[in-house]
């Protein structure tokens, strides 16, 4: 059983040892089929480790070469404070400064909702405009964070493969976060299905060389 007070304590000082330790046993529980990766809209695998009103944990796994499900919608925000930890890899942040009108300036703003196994994105009627960005690129053993409201999106850059583990801290749970659509006549509604990856095939074969690679 994960404890989580004391991953958060490992956030909260920012001491990776602990950190990777559990990061390598639940990679090898799911290479025994034990618990699962589910596949993120957004392109990454991802493994919800513990959860509560408040906080959730999630392992996450970037791999080179996934595509999301819809390129033109990355840039995202929250409605929770994420603080990330990059055990393998690196991860590209890029921040956006948005300003949301309803002036037809920028780009169609979407916001989300969840189920258990799907993600809902709903146009409004605002757009964003982009007034500003900045790129942040994270090396392995090193954190950084994604506050609420706050506008971002990740990638891994070059990298074959990037490892992260986070923490969402709740603060907004009546509040639908918001997508950022670069692209102007996406549809008014759009559902994406999370699905569970079977530990088979191209997907096995991965995960086996990457826990070769960081043991």
């Amino acid at each position: 059983m994960i404890n989580f007070h004391a991953i958060k304590k490992s956030f909260e000082e920012k001491d990776g040892n602990p950190l990777d330790t559990l990061i390598r046993e639940q990679l090898h529980l799911a290479s025994k089929k034990l618990i699962n990766f589910k596949k993120h809209p957004l392109g990454f695998f991802y493994i919800k480790l513990f959860e509560n009103k408040i906080y959730a944990l999630r392992l996450h796994l970037w791999l080179k070469g996934e595509i999301p499900q819809n390129k033109y919608l990355l840039i995202h925000n929250h409605d929770f404070n994420l603080y990330s930890y990059v055990f393998w890899g690196k991860i590209i942040n890029t921040n956006y400064m948005i300003q949301i009108n309803d002036k037809f300036e920028g780009w169609p703003v979407y916001e989300a909702s969840y189920d258990s196994s799907f993600s809902y994105l709903k146009k409004t009627a605002f757009n964003g405009l982009v007034l500003k960005r900045k790129k942040k690129i994270v090396e392995k053993g090193n954190f950084y964070s994604v506050l609420y409201p706050d506008f971002h999106k990740s990638s891994i850059g070059e990298a074959d493969f990037s490892i992260t583990m986070a923490i969402t801290h709740q603060i907004r749970p009546n509040t639908l976060p918001q997508i950022l659509s670069t692209k102007k006549n996406n549809a008014d509604i759009i559902s994406y299905e999370r699905k569970t990856m079977p530990i088979e095939d191209d997907f096995e074969v991965t995960l086996s060389k990457i826990i070769n690679t960081i043991t």
